[in-house]
């Protein structure tokens, strides 16, 4: 149980780099979609997985806070 949060991270992220690869495949052999749709889609992309960055190094950044004051509760 102590690890099944950092599990479903771990997928989450799995599938969407696995699924904007099956995206990007799909995008230029099936649809031929212009370079600027690629491009943009791709935008999206990144400001989703740097968001991710972000929220996970605050939280490491809180927890490490958490265990530095906590000895003060005894």
């Amino acid at each position: 149980m102590k690890y099944l949060i950092s599990l479903f991270i771990v997928l989450f992220v799995g599938g969407l780099i696995v699924g904007y690869a099956a995206f990007v495949v799909w995008a230029l052999s099936v649809a031929q979609m212009p370079w600027w749709g690629i491009g943009f889609v791709s935008m999206i992309f990144l400001v989703l997985i740097a968001g991710l960055i972000v929220a996970f190094f605050a939280r490491i950044k809180e927890v490490s806070k958490e265990d530095k004051d906590d000895y003060r509760n005894y």
